[in-house]
């Protein structure tokens, strides 16, 4: 269920898009449609924080990844079938470097000899992750985007396309968390 960034009474705060323009329903689906585009198109979530237990990844054959998320919190367990005979090792949480904001996830060969794999074992489903996501609510920033994403359904303008693509590109950003 999608927990939408913005209502249409704030919507129409936002934009002073009139009620005899658009019903709020129809409103609400534009707002419900942007939500879920500006989560994938950014690769983060804004509608709570969410964990996700034993997510299958497919190994690189070197001793980084991405997970796919630029907004993981923290990765609570992290395994790799070296053999392909679906049994998984443990991976010591000390051992990992996670970069925040990234998705990235390294296994420190490099100051532990100890480690127990070296690499993500190249395959599919090789690596298994429990990680935490997503931001409890969306900011202003966040609510802003999600109109003008509305808005540029409504009234399509090439300038405001830039100005969108702009901001996504903001907040897939790792230097940027609480815009």
């Amino acid at each position: 269920m999608v927990t939408q960034y913005l209502t249409a009474t704030e919507f129409r705060n936002i934009t002073n898009v009139q009620s005899s323009e658009y019903t709020d329903t129809q409103l609400n689906q534009m707002i419900a449609s942007a939500t879920v585009e500006l989560d994938l198109r950014t690769g983060r979530t804004w509608q709570g924080v969410q964990t996700v237990t034993n997510q299958y990844f497919d190994g690189t054959g070197t001793n980084e990844m991405y997970l796919g998320r630029t907004d993981i919190a923290s990765i609570t367990s992290l395994s790799i079938d070296e053999d392909y005979n679906g049994t998984f090792t443990d991976v010591t949480a000390s051992y990992i470097i996670f970069y925040a904001g990234t998705g990235r996830v390294v296994l420190d060969t490099a100051r532990y000899s100890a480690i127990e794999a070296s690499v993500f074992t190249k395959g599919n489903k090789t690596v298994k992750v429990t990680y935490t996501y997503g931001n409890a609510a969306p900011t202003d920033f966040v609510k802003n985007l999600c109109a003008m994403m509305v808005l540029q359904q409504l009234r399509p303008e090439p300038v405001q396309n830039e100005m969108i693509d702009k901001r996504i590109l903001l907040l897939r950003s790792d230097s940027i968390s609480d815009i």
